[in-house]
């Protein structure tokens, strides 16, 4: 090989080495944001209540929080399902929490499976959202992890439910 062909193939390697890198951190970074969408229905009545003694809010509004009544506590989730990562990954409850996750696929079908603790396995096709629900009262870590085959990073697809006193 001559000189130039290394200097090629080193600064090739650099430069695919700089974007996986960067794709990594990248990841890294991004993981945190959606950590945790959880909100409870006790938070958003109080929401609701602060903007009706306001005078910001409409009687359709006032209608729902009405109708949220029947749900008060339960924290409802956001779970995205995509190759090949749950957003959020890790997720964080409270012993005795009322837990409602909404999990979506983006783009190919998944599982969504919690065989410990809470025994939870169910299929989630691409934009469709499967609503599970069961009361956190078990304290501990629990894995969970996509249960049906979705390409090359389906071992890897994988988060961890939290439960403390």
């Amino acid at each position: 090989m001559t000189k130039n062909k290394i200097l090629v193939l080193v600064g090739i390697l650099f430069v695919v080495g700089y974007f996986i890198f960067s794709n990594y951190q990248n990841k890294k970074e991004n993981a945190g944001k959606n950590e945790n969408k959880a909100t409870t229905s006790t938070e958003k009545q109080k929401d609701f209540k602060e903007n009706i003694d306001k005078g910001a809010i409409s009687e359709k509004e006032e209608k729902a929080l009405d109708e949220d009544k029947n749900t008060v506590g339960t924290r409802e989730i956001e779970v995205i399902a995509k190759q090949w990562e749950f957003q959020p990954s890790v997720i964080e409850l409270k012993k005795g929490d009322k837990v409602k996750l909404k999990i979506r696929s983006l783009d190919v079908p998944h599982g969504f499976a919690m065989p410990v603790g809470y025994k939870i396995d169910k299929k989630i096709n691409p934009g469709e959202t499967v609503e599970v629900e069961f009361v956190a009262d078990k304290v501990g870590k629990f894995p969970y992890f996509c249960s049906i085959g979705c390409g090359k990073g389906h071992f890897e697809m994988a988060g961890e439910i939290i439960v403390s006193e």
